[in-house]
């Protein structure tokens, strides 16, 4: 079957053959992963970003209640500065 002790030509380059498909298939798995990998960054990089988007917005809301808030106290406080004139205005006519 051998004649030098050794695997014949054929066997032994299919036998190259074959960890060269599977060195392939696992370099492939390889990239695969770190692709993956990759994305599982920019993922978390982007759920990140949107969390902070979202506290910036929840803090532009409190600022614009606040201020609409303060508004229709001073909108309030004008409508009874606009009475106290008219009554000052009556009172001064008599």
């Amino acid at each position: 079957m051998f004649s030098s002790g050794r695997p014949n030509g054929a066997v032994a380059a299919t036998q190259r053959e074959t960890e060269l498909l599977l060195l392939r298939e696992a370099v492939q798995r390889l990239a695969q992963r770190a692709k993956f990998n990759e994305r599982t960054k920019e993922k978390v990089t982007l759920n990140g970003e949107i969390q902070d988007l979202k506290d910036m917005l929840e803090v532009k809301e409190w600022k614009v209640n606040d201020l609409q808030y303060r508004m229709e106290n001073l909108q309030e406080q004008l409508r009874d500065k606009k009475k106290q004139m008219s009554s000052l205005k009556e009172r001064v006519k008599f």
